[in-house]
Formats: structure tokens, sequence, C-alpha cells
């Protein structure tokens, strides 16, 4: 934590790129634990389209209701980030769906409930996924999968990690997973760390 000043923060990165919060239509949750949605109270005033899958969504909304369970999360979760969807409430998804053209939401259960990557296609790069804490960094993918430290289902967790790698393989996709610097690139039959 030592390392985590201000100036890497979202707030202090988006100021050094010169750009505010009012300047995104959308913000694509992959899930709400606090590593992953501590910035997201910069967008609350912002209009900006908050997206968020359903089941995390409910699942969130769950923890806020039921004490035990929240206490049970705080090391995952913190409610503060995103207690503001209560009264403005985000754009829910289910499954995979086509957001813009060539920028696709996917479905990736397991490390949450509602755990989502992002698909797009870029005109140089080709196709990209990035899995969010589906998956947690390139050892994880395998094969065989390894777990991440956190998994709310390690079925569910395991199909999500043979969809990353099926969709992968069938688009040529370049793979981001959510705590690590190097990639997954699949070409044909070859992946590449």
């Amino acid at each position: 934590l030592d390392e985590v000043t201000p100036e890497v923060c979202l707030e202090g990165r988006l100021k050094e790129l010169k750009l505010g919060p009012e300047d995104f239509k959308y913000v694509v949750m992959g899930h709400l634990h606090l590593d992953h949605a501590g910035g997201l109270r910069l967008f609350e005033e912002a209009g900006t389209e908050i997206v968020v899958h359903e089941a995390e969504y409910k699942h969130v909304l769950q923890l806020q209701l039921d004490e035990e369970k929240q206490q049970a999360n705080l090391y995952a979760y913190s409610p503060p980030d995103w207690a503001f969807l209560n009264r403005r409430r985000p754009l829910t998804v289910y499954g995979d769906q086509e957001l813009l053209k060539d920028l696709w939401l996917v479905s990736l259960p397991g490390h949450t409930p509602g755990t989502m990557g992002l698909m797009v296609r870029l005109p140089h790069t080709g196709w990209i996924l990035m899995t969010s804490d589906a998956l947690y960094a390139h050892e994880s993918y395998g094969p065989p999968p390894v777990g991440t430290p956190v998994t709310w289902s390690t079925e569910k967790w395991r199909q999500s990690v043979e969809k990353i790698r099926r969709l992968a393989s069938q688009r040529d996709a370049f793979i981001f997973p959510g705590h690590d610097e190097r990639g997954i690139k699949h070409t044909g039959e070859k992946t590449e760390f």
C-alpha cells in the first residue's frame, strides 16, 4: 500500500490525462470489490452510465441488507464505494451483450456472482479480452486453471476460465488478467504469455 499514492489513484490519473468523470459515457464494472470499485464515487454526479452485471448488483444490495454477510465480506467490498447506486440505479446487464459496436460485455461469474469481462476489437491489435478477476493472473489460465485468492464459486470460476479460453481461441484474442502485467496471446492453437 506504500506505493498507492494519490498520483496513481484514478482521480490523479484522470487529471494527468486531462480527463474528468464527465468525459465518460460508460463505466463498466468488472465487479464491485473495493480494489475495482474504489474510484466509482468519482462518477456519482457525472451523468455517466454505470454498467454492472445484474447478479453483482443484487449481491451487493443483499450485503447492504444483511449485516452479518456484510461483516464477512468487508475484506473485499467497501459499501461506500457503490452505495450511491441505491438511488442512482446502474445499467444492469445479464449474460453476454454488445454494448457498442465491437465492444462486448462477457459474463464470467466465479470470482464474484457477477464478474464480467470486456471484449473489444481494436483497429491495430484485433480482439482483446479484459477479464477483470475471472483471471487474476496469467498463471490462473493453465491448463489446468489455477484458483484465485478470492473465489465465490469454484465451479463457476472454472467454467468462466474455459469460456475465456474458448473466446480467445475463436478470436485470436489478447487476454489481460485483472492483476497482472503479463497478457496472454492466442494465435490459432498457440498460446504465449
